[in-house]
């Protein structure tokens, strides 16, 4: 029943900030696409940094270097990441709700999908 709360209350939450969700796509796909093109430089740094962002701001692992690194890094968008992840930000500090992508397996129960935040 706490899981379906948690979803219940992320979907309201994303429901409501769809305009900040659709904003931080914009930001993060012109700094991706635009900006990293026209500096040369590749967005693999970014794409490998995303799930310790992930961790960071769920609570699953503290990590202000990477948070400083990635507001830093000139292809990626830190408020674009906040306008998409908003609102499950907003539902874990309400009631918990955390995405399986910010949940650290087991040791011995990783995927192919975990090996970077493991």
């Amino acid at each position: 029943m706490k899981i379906t709360l948690q979803y219940i209350v992320f979907a309201f939450i994303q429901i409501l900030f769809i305009p900040f969700a659709v904003l931080g796509l914009i930001l993060c796909a012109y700094k991706e696409f635009i900006v990293s093109k026209k500096l040369g430089v590749s967005v693999t740094a970014g794409g490998a940094i995303k799930p310790r962002w992930f961790l960071h701001y769920f609570g699953t692992r503290l990590d202000e270097a990477t948070i400083k690194f990635v507001k830093a890094l000139p292809t990626d968008s830190h408020f674009g990441f906040l306008g998409i992840f908003g609102a499950a930000l907003i539902a874990n500090r309400i009631c918990g709700f955390k995405p399986s992508f910010t949940k650290i397996p087991e040791p011995g129960m990783e995927t192919f999908t975990d090996f970077v935040i493991t």
